[in-house]
């Protein structure tokens, strides 16, 4: 079914002014009101407005339009959706839902950094895909496909908007992979094939160091593979992991912001293997938590735009509660800098994000999680003070899950991992419960 498109026109200062028009009230005074209902201080609204007129100075109409189509599919006051993707900025997550129109284009909204590439892939395709997206948080990422068994593919870089290559390049875009993967995957192993021959064809830059997710929704799993690590192996047959470690992969990717300048950036993915437990109720996928930290560019390096901001922690992706089998995945996307960093679940269908699960309260937090963890520290990431306090701690609870592996006791591995998260990075495996409540 077509959506209905308002369609804006004129410079960005008079669309914004339209969008003052069909709000009511300035997006400086909408900012100011969500803030204040979430409990935010006068010292985080402020530079928040601040940052937000300046954007407001540089909206893309094509980009506000796709927008309010958005809003209107999904119930969601335009006022809102305004509001919430001005208060995210750089970490924007409305970059692909829904359906495809009658014509067969999707209707997407881009990045506040980059307008055009999130759309520019998917269009004009064939009508029976559906479109969800990860939401990542620095990258202008593409969307995740899915064809009619509900088997796809994405990538959480999209190297396109970054460096200058252009859409025809299928050779270079990561984008192609996922396509391919949505056409003829029936299950997860035709997708590990696909990436397998297009590594062994060169269809790719390993040098970007991509970092690949594909979706098998009859498995109910959503699994990750590294294009540094294409050793893997199926446990139960319920998720992938590397034979490296059962918790922990180290991964490095590079960035070019600039033809002269490589600048090397690396993150760690920290991973809790739900899948020891024997319990089919609960989430028995892998939950992935992408942790960066002092991620100091070099002062000499001018770069172009920045990839990230100085110790920000970057999103994270958790599977299926399979509780609820409404939800196929929800996407888990952080914002802002650590003095105001928070978590936002996106529950997410196979048609896109579920509407029954989806009110305002998105623009920060559920509602529940505010009450369980106060104002005071449900912003803030904590960690180890030092990273090599934090591989030093992570080693002796590797030796702790070993033994106890052997000893068959995988609901003290679970227990034992779930009281490290909380210690030490964000109370990931609280939230994940909570969501599954809702």
């Amino acid at each position: 079914m077509s959506k209905e498109i308002v369609c804006f026109s004129g410079s960005p200062k008079e669309v914004g002014k339209t969008i003052g028009k069909i709000c009511g009230e300035s997006i400086k005074k909408q900012i100011k009101r969500i803030m204040r209902a979430k409990g935010w201080t006068t010292e985080n609204i402020t530079p928040t407005v601040k940052k937000a007129e300046k954007i407001q100075k540089r909206f893309n109409p094509d980009w506000v339009e796709e927008i309010y189509a958005i809003a209107q599919e999904l119930n969601i006051p335009f006022v809102d959706v305004m509001s919430m993707t001005l208060l995210h900025s750089h970490c924007t997550p409305w970059m692909a839902i829904g359906n495809v129109t009658a014509t067969g284009e999707s209707i997407v909204a881009g990045s506040i950094d980059s307008p055009g590439p999130a759309s520019v892939h998917i269009k004009n395709v064939n009508g029976t895909y559906k479109y969800i997206s990860a939401g990542r948080c620095i990258f202008n990422g593409p969307p995740l496909f899915l064809n009619e068994k509900g088997v796809g593919m994405t990538t959480s870089f999209s190297g396109e908007e970054l460096y200058g290559m252009k859409v025809e390049d299928i050779g270079l875009s990561s984008i192609y992979i996922a396509r391919k993967a949505a056409e003829t995957a029936t299950c997860c192993e035709d997708v590990l094939e696909i990436f397998k021959q297009v590594e062994k064809d060169k269809l790719y830059h390993r040098e970007l160091g991509s970092i690949y997710h594909f979706a098998d929704k009859d498995k109910g799993l959503l699994v990750e593979l590294n294009a540094f690590d294409f050793n893997y192996k199926f446990i139960k047959n319920d998720v992938l992991i590397s034979p490296d470690s059962n918790f922990w992969l180290p991964a490095k990717a590079s960035f070019y912001t600039e033809p002269k300048n490589k600048i090397m950036c690396f993150s760690r993915y920290f991973r809790v293997a739900e899948m020891l437990g024997e319990e089919r109720g609960e989430i028995t996928a892998q939950l992935f938590k992408k942790i960066s930290r002092d991620m100091v560019y070099p002062q000499k390096v001018k770069y172009a735009r920045p990839m990230c901001w100085k110790k920000t922690t970057v999103s994270f992706i958790a599977v299926i509660p399979k509780k609820n089998p409404e939800i196929f995945a929800t996407a888990w996307v952080t914002a802002g800098r650590p003095n105001y960093t928070h978590f936002i679940p996106f529950p997410l269908g196979i048609d896109g994000i579920l509407t029954n699960f989806v009110s305002t309260e998105v623009a920060g937090i559920t509602e529940k999680l505010y009450n369980k963890y106060g104002v005071s520290n449900k912003f803030v990431p904590r960690f180890l003070s030092s990273e090599s306090e934090m591989d030093e701690a992570l080693k002796n609870e590797f030796k702790k899950a070993k033994i106890l592996l052997k000893k068959g006791n995988s609901k003290q591995i679970k227990k034992n991992l779930t009281e490290f998260c909380l210690r030490n990075c964000q109370k990931s495996y609280e939230i994940v419960k909570c969501l599954s409540l809702i």
